[in-house]
């Protein structure tokens, strides 16, 4: 039993896939959700990353993380409650997946317990957040709320919603993702 942990994992989910089935073994995804806004404004504080530019970040990695891994052994963790108390998170990981994780060690405990700390999060937000503003209900609140629905079960709606989000996105993306590329060096000489 091994795992890798990478925010940037969703790019790589074919590779993984693939390296998977060499190997003989059986992928299992974890896929983290966290309010879109808290990414946001962690990725300004620690990168000086815009807001837009992150908010699109946020938007392609949770949209491939879902589309890529639909079908496959995955489980989906709400990052608040992981921070707050990983107990019962990692308890009804485990049995989603099958994993054998020894969750009753002390030893592990204490590990797990430095390593996790509720300070760890240092922004909140609650879902009606992303409702206030129509610009960020519209492609965000709607990536979120349809994860939400995912995490709680299969749901072909919620799906729906990624795939048209996910549509629409690529052909807007079309028209800025060069611009967006040409900001990059500036964005971070500012």
């Amino acid at each position: 039993l091994w795992g890798v942990k990478d925010p940037r994992m969703c790019r790589f989910v074919p590779l993984w896939q693939a390296v998977a089935g060499a190997v003989g073994a059986q992928p299992a995804w974890i896929i983290m959700l966290r309010h879109p806004m808290e990414i946001v404004r962690s990725l300004h504080q620690r990168e000086g990353m815009s807001r837009g530019r992150a908010y699109l970040l946020w938007l392609r990695h949770a949209l491939e993380a879902e589309q890529t891994t639909r079908g496959s052994r995955r489980a989906f963790v709400d990052y608040a409650a992981l921070t707050a108390d990983w107990r019962p998170v990692m308890k009804r990981l485990a049995g989603d997946l099958d994993l054998p994780l020894k969750l009753r060690s002390h030893k592990a405990q204490q590990a797990i317990d430095a390593f996790l700390k509720p300070q760890l999060r240092h922004f909140s937000f609650d879902d009606e957040t992303l409702a206030e503003d129509s610009r960020l209900a519209r492609w965000a609140g709607e990536v979120h709320g349809a994860l939400g629905r995912l995490a709680a079960g299969k749901d072909a709606e919620a799906e729906r919603a990624l795939d048209r989000v996910a549509a629409e996105l690529d052909v807007a993306g079309w028209y800025y993702d060069d611009a967006v590329a040409d900001a990059v060096p500036r964005e971070k000489r500012l």
